[in-house]
């Protein structure tokens, strides 16, 4: 049988298909928990025995496209989300395909609050291009809930519908990639490596995983570039990308992951003051940005890779400090290698020397030697892990 509707079935030869073809609608307050919102889905569909498994998407207003408890609900059970602007709820008319022969019901709580005189009910709507509800709007707790079947011969994709409000969404993943060669990589960053579309990175970092990426966009830059790199690979991912940023070691250690994260702020704000020149309503306008998922996937960073090369000098508590001045002032730097020194940490340095700061090393030297022995260990490590 074929239906998404439960039965009571004492024969335990009947197989049941569930269609995934329910929409459900869902409105609810601010804050509210993923369970209760699963809890009140579930009992909006057993008023009607109709079944969880034959859910296909979540459809709701704009404004909660970003509702935390909601987002949990959908991607525990791998749902799409389908959003829709206050004055498309509010018009559920033939232009939009949709003529329902149900009254919609309307709240001028809702309408403050959101600016939809109702948001579960015509989203349910919108969503299937059904003429009618399987389930009127149920109030339960914080969350409002109605239900409706796709209607025959309308194709929902599986990713999800978006308005014409809502741009692509792309992902950006971090990636780690240690010491550099492909065993010292986890098995999660090769995977999201190879499901990437673009490779943004470092062209050293990049021909050190150059098996991994040999079919890919490439986009390469030289050392300092940190900055293009990043900006690249937002805006790739802005545009629907899947795009992954090569980071040697760890890429939230003095890496990479950061500046990406700094980048989407800045480019977040300007996309939202943008918007709110061209409208009044300036409430909603973050909901019009691309929205872009970022994930970090962790490598062996510097020092783990040294430690391990020295036996375990990290066992307790230690500190580590970059003598690199060119984002963080020498003061600052001189600072906090005293204070590190004083309590008595384990300390790892980072870009001990270049050639334009040969002396700092030195320097740091003289601040540690007032705190420790000239007898204290000291391990030097050069490419770890690199052959």
């Amino acid at each position: 049988n074929l239906s998404p509707r439960r039965v009571a079935c004492g024969d335990k030869s009947q197989i049941y298909l569930r269609p995934k073809n329910l929409i459900i609608g869902i409105g609810c307050n601010s804050g509210t928990a993923a369970d209760e919102i699963k809890d009140a889905v579930k009992r909006a569909l057993a008023e009607k025995k109709l079944s969880f498994l034959s859910i296909h998407s979540v459809a709701t207003i704009d404004i909660k496209a970003d509702e935390k408890g909601l987002n949990e609900f959908v991607r525990e059970y791998g749902f799409s989300i389908k959003t829709f602007t206050a004055d498309e709820l509010n018009k559920i008319s033939s232009e939009s395909g949709v003529r329902s022969i149900q009254p919609i019901g309307s709240s001028e709580i809702v309408f403050k609050a959101t600016g939809a005189y109702a948001v579960a009910e015509p989203a349910a709507l919108l969503a299937s291009r059904a003429d009618e509800l399987l389930v009127r709007k149920q109030k339960i707790g914080n969350v409002t809930v109605a239900v409706a079947e796709i209607k025959s011969g309308v194709r929902c994709q599986v990713s999800g519908v978006k308005n014409k409000n809502e741009e692509a969404k792309g992902k950006i993943f971090i990636v780690g990639t240690g010491p550099g060669s492909v065993e010292h990589i986890t098995p999660y960053a090769q995977k999201a490596i190879r499901n990437s579309d673009v490779i943004v990175g470092y062209g050293t970092y990049l021909e050190l995983i150059k098996e991994l990426i040999e079919d890919k966009e490439i986009v390469s830059t030289g050392m300092t570039q940190e900055i293009e790199r990043c900006k690249k690979a937002v805006e790739l991912a802005m545009n629907g990308k899947t795009v992954a940023v090569i980071s040697g070691g760890d890429p939230g250690i003095y890496a990479m992951a950061g500046l990406v994260f700094e980048l989407l702020k800045d480019r977040n704000a300007l996309c939202v003051m943008r918007y709110a020149l061209k409208n009044k309503n300036a409430s909603r306008v973050t909901h019009h940005v691309s929205r872009v998922d970022v994930e970090v996937i962790p490598g062996i960073s510097a020092l783990n890779a040294c430690a391990a090369r020295l036996g375990a000098p990290l066992m307790h508590d230690f500190a580590s400090i970059s003598l690199s001045d060119r984002l963080t002032p020498w003061e600052l730097i001189e600072k906090r290698l005293d204070a590190a020194a004083k309590a008595d940490f384990v300390i790892i340095l980072y870009n001990p020397k270049s050639k334009g700061r040969a002396k700092h090393i030195d320097r740091a030297m003289e601040i540690i030697l007032k705190c420790r022995k000239p007898e204290t260990p000291v391990g030097i490590v050069k490419s770890a892990m690199r052959g």
